[in-house]
Formats: C-alpha cells, structure tokens, sequence
C-alpha cells in the first residue's frame, strides 16, 4: 500500500512559506519608502496606500494557511508535519498581524 498523502498539510505549508516571503518583502518596502519619500514628494498616505496590499495578502494567506493546516492534522493516517509547519508559519502571521494593527492603537490610548 503507498504511503498516504496529506494534501491539505502541504497546501498549508505553501502558504505558510508564501506568508513568510509576502512579509520578507512588506519589510522591504517599508524599510524602502523613507528614503523613497525622502527623494521625491510622495505623501504619508501614498505610502500607506503602498503597504496595505501586503498587509492584507500576508493576513488572507496566513489564516488560508491555518485553516487548511488544521485540516491536515485533523486526517488520520496521514503525515501531519507539514501541516503542523504551514499551521504555525499561518499561526505566527497572524499573531504578527495583530499585534502589528492593535499595537498602535493600544499605544495610542494611553
């Protein structure tokens, strides 16, 4: 009998990879825009406007990577590795995300 496959463990970890280098390059272009700004007149807002698509593709990517990782350890006599990976790569992405959106604004109450 072949050894059984867990599909969704590995689509998991695609995305978890895929968040991980979706957040590589949003702080790239983050540590970018300053200087960027700097050398011509783009506005604060323009460069908002910039960051916010990187900002929202890395959170739909890391909760697609939780949900389809809950899913790979939820098969049974599967290989669940991957899909412990793509789950806690998903997991981290999330939390980051969080702290990064509330974390200013809970800075800003006090």
């Amino acid at each position: 009998m072949p050894p059984a496959r867990n599909t969704a463990g590995l689509i998991s970890l695609i995305l978890g990879v895929v968040t991980v280098a979706v957040g590589l390059a949003h702080q790239m272009v983050a540590y970018a825009l300053p200087r960027l700004m700097a050398l011509s007149s783009v506005s604060v807002g323009s460069a908002s406007a910039v960051l916010a698509p990187f900002q929202i593709t890395t959170a739909v990517l890391a909760i697609a990577a939780c949900v389809t990782g809950a899913v790979g350890l939820r098969q049974r006599n599967a290989p669940h590795r991957a899909a412990a990976a793509g789950l806690a790569l998903g997991a981290s992405a999330v939390l980051g995300a969080l702290v990064g959106t509330l974390g200013p604004l809970l800075v800003a109450a006090m």
